[in-house]
């Protein structure tokens, strides 16, 4: 309840440029709210009109419960979201205006995800650069198998310059409709050789392999910065082959928060193993992979200081050391 009609007009059009005030104005096509407002006349007592300020982070927020930390020494959005339980993607749309990679000892976070009373939806038109995507072509030999691959020219992503209008929701994209694109650089082709023998059987030997061979450990399973580290992590350069330490079934393959590119495999009799923080993914959930089989590419998605495999063996769902089980026989 508010004390006049304008007021509540005014409140509205705050909501509305809460999400537009980072945007040049001339881009702006659209500004509307996806319900239909009805304002009411009613009668109140002073005591139950609300503050304009106060209404204004309510209705943005929905909800006026707060929930606030301060980042300690060691603290990465990463392990923060863990704590909390809560989604890396969610951590971050609850502080929209902060930097995931470069938070210091000391911010304050928000720990309550908004969700807004009013949706407001913005349509703009944006010129902007974007990735073209390469093609690639294979060459085929005898001494592979037909499910290796080795890139003996690295394709190149081009740029072209699109323009477009971008529907939000909320500050979060919806929909885009390109109107135009113009090629700055054209795109480079991948070149793949790749093999032509039948792979050896897709299941689990007992015998875990070392998944990123030529690796140095840079972070082993424990304790770590007042939290716990559930597995290894192994860096080697951006691209490296990571390969599957044992035969068996892709249980999940695909981003996965903090984890960034994340492929999860199930050995049978309980175990199962884990690879994060990829570049790129080569397998999908159900396949069967053999031990060895070249499955991701090492990289730094999600929460990753840089290039390196997390590397995690869990046993019936809890994790032990992998350093326990690369290179013996566990089942």
């Amino acid at each position: 309840i508010v004390d006049s009609e304008y007021e509540a007009n005014s409140i509205i059009e705050e909501v509305k440029h809460h999400f537009t005030k980072d945007y040049d104005k001339e881009s702006l096509l659209e500004v509307t709210t996806v319900e239909d407002i009805e304002i009411k006349q009613v009668k109140a007592t002073n005591a139950e009109i609300q503050e304009k300020d106060k209404l204004i982070d309510y209705i943005i927020k929905g909800t006026n419960e707060e929930k606030k930390y301060i980042v300690e020494k060691g603290d990465s959005f990463w392990s923060i979201a863990e704590y909390f339980d809560m989604d890396l993607d969610e951590l971050i749309l609850a502080n929209s205006e902060a930097d995931p990679e470069t938070i210091q000892i000391g911010d304050e976070l928000n720990l309550i995800v908004p969700k807004p009373f009013i949706n407001v939806q913005v349509k703009r038109k944006v010129v902007q650069e974007e990735k073209m995507p390469y093609e690639t072509e294979y060459a085929y030999v005898s001494y592979m198998y037909n499910d290796e691959e080795v890139v003996s020219k690295a394709g190149k992503y081009g740029v072209s310059e699109i323009e477009a209008i971008i529907t939000e929701q909320n500050g979060i994209q919806v929909a885009k409709e390109v109107l135009s694109e113009t090629v700055i650089t054209p795109p480079v082709t991948q070149l793949v050789t790749t093999g032509t023998q039948d792979p050896p059987p897709k299941q689990g030997t007992g015998y875990f392999i070392n998944p990123l061979p030529g690796s140095m450990i840079t972070s082993r399973f424990g304790s770590r910065s007042g939290g716990f580290h559930l597995g290894q992590d192994m860096a080697k350069a951006a691209g490296s082959s990571i390969k599957a330490a044992d035969g068996g079934t892709v249980l999940f393959a695909g981003w996965s928060g903090s984890y960034g590119y994340m492929v999860d495999i199930d050995h049978g009799g309980g175990f199962t193993t884990r690879y994060a923080h990829c570049s790129d993914i080569y397998v999908s959930a159900g396949e069967k992979v053999y031990q060895g089989k070249i499955i991701a590419a090492v990289g730094s998605t999600g929460v990753s200081s840089g290039p390196h495999l997390h590397f995690e063996v869990r046993k019936y769902g809890s994790v032990v050391n992998p350093a326990a089980y690369i290179g013996i026989q566990y089942r």
